[in-house]
């Protein structure tokens, strides 16, 4: 071969000069805060995550091992911690269809104190409740109602009585209740004697047996009219005094949340469910013998006063980042849990769960394009989530054809910046063969796997080094260690004009350098160490 097309191998991997990164060992430089090489891609993030409009989602782009991943969950961390907390969530019973659970929303922090509120206040109501009842207040005033109806009864049936008496009938007990006898001397009137009237006589006292009958007939209206005035007059004391009871403690609700107006209205069906549902809360017999596994269901359920908080916030944390490293369906979207109790299924909106988007709600939603696209309707919720601006959260086995009488929960308006990570093929299928992905992720911040080399890099990478050997706790690295970590760097690019960006093998490299320095006994990390590694 000619020597012409003889390629030195100093040229494949030049050399650096230790001298000129100036610094004796890495303890004396600072760490690198900012990202080596990815100008562009920064600036796309930027871009991106501050621009709140539809559809400007982001598409991260790059081969693995560029440090995308890292730099994105650094980026959006750094601006969340200054973005509001957004709200908590909250799923509970519709009053009006319990198959359509309600959700409602409270500033960050504000549906935990929400939840326990409502706990006391139930659990405050299940003792004071039967305390009232058993009051001698409430007994009193029962005792009344009953007695003046009672009364009236009775001065009804003596003015019958009379009326009767006067028109010369009596009343008799058969098997039907009472029957009207025709009277002589203030005594029944036998067969005998009935047969012994003549025939204008007996034609009178059946004129007169008729006219009773339809007095009678009168007289059970009355008295049914006094039994059911007696009934509502008891259920209208009832409703008072367990209104009495929870007025205060509901009051005290209502004007917490007073500007909440979802909330107002929830608690006003909560106050009217309780006021006509109150038996509920008192005592119910229990049977002499009970059968194991039976005496839950006899109980009350109090579950339909129950909050079920899905998503709780802390009002310091800024928004929320979500890394969803396993995207299924129920993961993304949330899922609706189910119970077994003696055999039997079922639900309510107690069992419902949040996915990582309504975790992310008001913040950051990072997912892997490789986790996500092979998982069953993953990718088509998150689309639709994006689309709608909302999360409804459903059963997935009615997308299998499966019928279920489940529960439908009221969608969750949610907002949220999706960052979708993956490489350049992946980026490039989804741009050809997917129609709504250009419309959903119009950024795309594409990460470089190389930089031209020049002394400033070269700083950029000491102090690379430098940062992950105080992270790790790795030995310092002297300056012909950092040295050679460049040169191997010209090595990763196949360029020896060129630094490679795939940080990855580049971290692992000083990672190994690390150990075979304290192997053998180095204070700081040499060229030896390198060449070792």
């Amino acid at each position: 071969m000619s020597d012409k097309h003889t390629l030195p191998a100093s040229l494949l991997a030049p050399n650096v000069d230790p001298g000129r990164l100036g610094f004796e060992d890495t303890s004396e430089i600072e760490p690198l805060e900012e990202t080596i090489g990815q100008e562009r891609a920064v600036e796309a993030l930027e871009f991106g995550l501050q621009m709140n409009s539809s559809g400007f989602n982001i598409f991260v782009s790059g081969p693995v091992g560029t440090g995308k991943g890292t730099l994105v969950r650094q980026m959006v961390k750094r601006l969340a911690q200054t973005a509001p907390s957004p709200a908590d969530w909250c799923y509970v019973h519709n009053f009006q269809d319990a198959s359509r659970p309600t959700c409602l929303s409270f500033p960050a922090g504000q549906g935990a104190s929400f939840k326990r509120e409502m706990g006391a206040f139930i659990e405050g109501l299940r003792r004071d409740i039967p305390a009232a009842f058993e009051g001698k207040k409430y007994l009193d005033a029962k005792a009344k109602i009953i007695e003046d109806t009672e009364g009236r009864k009775k001065s009804l049936f003596h003015e019958l009585t009379t009326l009767c008496r006067q028109r010369g009938f009596g009343f008799e007990e058969t098997p039907v209740g009472f029957g009207l006898v025709p009277l002589k001397d203030d005594r029944p009137m036998n067969e005998k004697e009935l047969e012994e009237l003549s025939e204008p006589a007996q034609q009178e006292l059946t004129e007169r047996r008729q006219s009773l009958e339809s007095e009678m007939r009168e007289f059970h209206v009355r008295i049914h009219t006094l039994e059911r005035e007696a009934e509502q007059a008891l259920h209208h004391l009832d409703h008072q005094v367990v209104a009495n009871v929870m007025k205060g403690a509901y009051e005290t609700l209502q004007h917490t949340y007073q500007r909440l107006q979802p909330f107002t209205t929830y608690l006003q069906r909560v106050h009217h469910d309780i006021i006509h549902q109150y038996k509920d809360f008192l005592p119910h017999s229990t049977p002499m013998l009970p059968i194991p596994g039976l005496e839950q269901t006899r109980r009350p359920d109090m579950t339909r006063f129950a909050v079920n908080l899905i998503v709780a916030r802390d009002a310091a944390a800024g928004a929320p980042v979500v890394d969803e490293s396993h995207p299924t369906y129920s993961n993304l979207i949330g899922k609706i849990e189910r119970r077994a109790h003696l055999g039997v299924m079922y639900t309510d909106f107690t069992e419902i769960r949040a996915g990582a988007m309504l975790q992310a709600n008001g913040g950051y939603l990072i997912l892997q394009a490789l986790d996500l696209l092979p998982q069953p309707f993953s990718w088509e919720a998150l689309k639709r989530v994006i689309k709608t601006g909302a999360v409804t959260i459903e059963d997935p086995a009615e997308f299998y054809g499966f019928a279920t009488a489940g529960l439908r929960p009221e969608p969750i308006p949610v907002s949220v910046k999706v960052i979708l990570v993956g490489t350049a093929g992946i980026y490039h299928l989804l741009q050809a063969y997917e129609e709504d992905f250009p419309k959903l992720f119009k950024v795309k911040a594409d990460f470089d796997v190389e930089v031209p080399h020049d002394e400033r890099q070269e700083r950029q990478y000491a102090r690379f080094v430098a940062k992950l050997c105080r992270e790790e706790a790795l030995p310092p690295f002297g300056a012909d260690a950092v040295a050679e970590v460049i040169r191997q760097s010209f090595r990763f690019a196949d360029r020896h004009d060129r630094l490679s960006l795939r940080f990855s093998l580049v971290s692992d490299l000083i990672r190994e350098a690390g150990y075979w320095a304290r192997k053998d006994s180095h204070s700081f990390v040499t060229r030896a160490d390198v060449e070792s590694a």
